[in-house]
Parts: structure tokens; C-alpha cells; sequence
């Protein structure tokens, strides 16, 4: 029944006659399948942003160190504290990062660079 409803609803917003309903209907199909599949789509919120410390900034991940939430690129870890960036510190001058991972128990982080490949 929503497929029917759906290519009904495209055909309308194909054929430039009331797309806005066309579109509020492919809207309410959509959210409808959400509901029935279980998705759920949290609320995002901006916790901070890099770009204010660099602005060509090209984040590759996050890394949680205990009590404590790091946003890394290919040379920089940016400490992120009370929604807060941190002034970047330099991992290596001559090495790129590509992934990280946390040892709460070592109290470390672990940076694996491009040369470890």
C-alpha cells in the first residue's frame, strides 16, 4: 500500500502539478516505513567547531579518552572540553594519521599513520 501511495506521489511531483503535496506525501510514506521499520533518527547538536581553530580543518575521527573527547585529522588532535575546541596540538610534523583508537587503561591514545601500512 505505501509503494502504491509512493509511485502515485512521484508520478504527481514528476508531472510539476502540486508538488508541494507530492511532497508531503512522500514525507508522511517516508516517516510512516521509518515507524513501521523502528528508525529512529536522533536530534543532533553541534558540540564544536574546529573550523575556529583552522580553517581548512579536514577531521578524520573521534576518540574518547576517559573523561575526555579528542577530534583528530592527518597531523593535528583538537582536545574538545565543555563544547569548547581546544588550540590543536601537532602529532607529527612528518606523518599522516589515518585512524586512532583510545587505552583508557594506559591512559593513551594510539595514532596509526599512513608509513605503518
Amino acid at each position: 500500500m505505501l509503494t502504491d501511495a509512493e509511485q502515485k506521489g512521484i508520478e504527481i511531483l514528476n508531472s510539476g502539478y502540486y508538488k508541494d503535496k507530492a511532497r508531503e506525501l512522500l514525507d508522511l510514506i517516508l516517516e510512516t516505513r521509518d515507524k513501521l521499520d523502528g528508525v529512529m533518527h536522533p536530534k543532533m547538536e553541534l558540540m564544536a567547531d574546529l573550523s575556529q581553530k583552522r580553517s581548512n580543518v579536514s577531521a578524520i575521527g573521534l576518540v574518547h579518552l576517559k573523561d575526555k573527547l579528542f577530534a583528530y585529522e592527518y597531523n593535528a588532535l583538537y582536545p574538545v572540553m565543555l563544547n569548547q575546541v581546544a588550540d590543536p596540538l601537532t602529532i607529527d610534523d612528518n606523518e599522516k594519521v589515518v585512524s586512532a583508537v583510545n587505552y583508557d587503561d594506559q591512559d593513551s591514545v594510539l595514532f596509526f599513520t599512513e608509513s605503518a601500512r
